[in-house]
């Protein structure tokens, strides 16, 4: 497949615009806008983050320091005559204050050289298309996450140059996946994340998957992807995953999920990263437990996804521990806790333990590590900015280091995160 093709044409979308919004049709039976919705958000975050590289002694040093913010719209239509419709959504970014690693907060459009300034993104700009209760999408989309191929999410979804189809059938819906482009949710373009020079890791990538139940308590997910890459001497990537989950009780569930990658250039053949998760709930207290072991046949760290390259393509894997690190080193068995009480009041207090351990090979850098993260949540229940969340997130992580360890480099020893989000959502109609 050309990178010179282009799945989607502007010309194509403006077009098919202004013939719907030009149909006569009174506004009480025009379903383009009857079905529509506006929606907004403002999110405003404060980071600190340091981290100590070094074995010698306790030497932290800031990487991040920063105060950024977005403003994020979406449209979408409902469909003309029941069969033709339009997303579009986008998100404009700046910083407030800071130093350092701005662009980790992922809440701001960042190019090669850091943070590109205010700027504004064009993330969802797509056609859908309704034929029974099928729809299809082409455009600048996101995933449907049925499948192997999901979105790269920070406070909004990276972007897939493509075409998407979700075809339900009873208890069940079959989804496509079709992409020959990707941009991370904080770069506006390829060349910001790559350079002048540089470019997504495949040619396409794609993906099939089933989703359903098979009963009122046991929900089953099964996906497979491709994907044909740039470079390497097998230049094919081939993506499985399983997911399985029963609802034992009301206020108790158990699942599996298993994400495994067939890559001869990431791995050697096979990586696979594994998770038990259980989920049981006390009242207003929430207890979750999730168990994880990750492995490869070279040793390399895996990433539950098609192609290996950070922010080129997303995960459907279901477990995220928001704790610094992604607990993915070949070898590591993982265990995370983690409980949180919800006031009455719209007050959410949790917090969160993890400890790993890792096999002995010539890769891994540290022999275990632990993480602790407590988080306070503010949520204003009425009024004007009733959803208006608060978030207080922290986070303290320790590894135990081996003589594969190298001072100054990554990974670190120990790091320290604090956020503070603020996040104002807004429905326009």
């Amino acid at each position: 497949m050309e990178k010179s093709s282009k799945l989607f044409k502007v010309s194509a979308l403006t077009a098919a615009l202004i013939g719907i919004t030009a149909t006569p049709a009174h506004a009480s039976d025009n379903e383009f806008l009857d079905g529509a919705s506006l929606n907004g958000a403002i999110n405003a975050e404060h980071r600190y983050r340091q981290k100590d590289t070094s074995t010698v002694n306790d030497d932290y040093t800031a990487t991040a320091d920063y105060t950024v913010y977005n403003l994020i719209l979406g449209f979408e239509s409902g469909y003309h005559d029941d069969w033709l419709g339009l997303d579009l959504s986008g998100y404009f970014s700046g910083a407030i204050a800071g130093d350092g690693e701005e662009c980790a907060s992922e809440a701001i459009l960042c190019d090669t050289d850091g943070p590109s300034g205010q700027d504004f993104k064009m993330t969802t700009a797509a056609m859908k298309f309704k034929f029974g209760e099928s729809v299809t999408k082409l455009g600048y989309i996101q995933s449907h996450g049925i499948g192997t191929v999901g979105n790269v999410w920070a406070f909004v979804p990276g972007t897939y140059r493509g075409a998407s189809v979700v075809a339900p059938f009873g208890d069940w819906k079959l989804g496509y996946l079709i992409a020959d482009e990707f941009t991370a949710p904080w770069h506006r373009t390829e060349k910001d994340q790559f350079g002048e020079d540089g470019r997504i890791p495949f040619n396409f990538i794609h993906s099939l998957g089933i989703s359903g139940s098979i009963n009122d308590n046991w929900v089953l997910d099964a996906g497979i992807g491709h994907a044909e890459l740039v470079e390497g001497d097998d230049t094919t990537d081939i993506s499985y995953r399983f997911y399985t989950r029963y609802q034992i009780a009301d206020d108790m569930s158990i699942a599996y999920d298993v994400y495994a990658t067939d890559s001869e250039t990431s791995y050697g053949g096979f990586g696979i990263t594994q998770g038990v998760s259980f989920a049981k709930s006390f009242d207003k207290l929430t207890w979750n437990s999730e168990a994880r072991y990750v492995t490869s046949e070279n040793d390399a760290g895996v990433a539950p996804r098609t192609v290996k390259n950070y922010a080129t393509n997303g995960s459907v894997f279901s477990q995220w521990w928001d704790a610094t690190t992604d607990w993915d080193a070949s070898g590591q068995l993982s265990w995370f806790n983690r409980l949180a009480y919800n006031f009455d009041s719209g007050l959410t207090l949790g917090g969160a333990f993890i400890f790993s351990t890792l096999d002995d090979n010539d890769v891994n850098q540290f022999d275990s590590e632990y993480a602790v993260t407590a988080d306070i949540t503010y949520s204003i229940q009425t009024g004007a900015l009733k959803g208006t969340a608060f978030n207080l997130h922290l986070v303290h992580n320790e590894r135990d280091t081996n003589e594969n360890f190298v001072d100054g480099q990554w990974p670190w020893e120990s790091s320290q995160d604090a956020r503070l989000r603020v996040m104002i959502p807004y429905n326009f109609f």
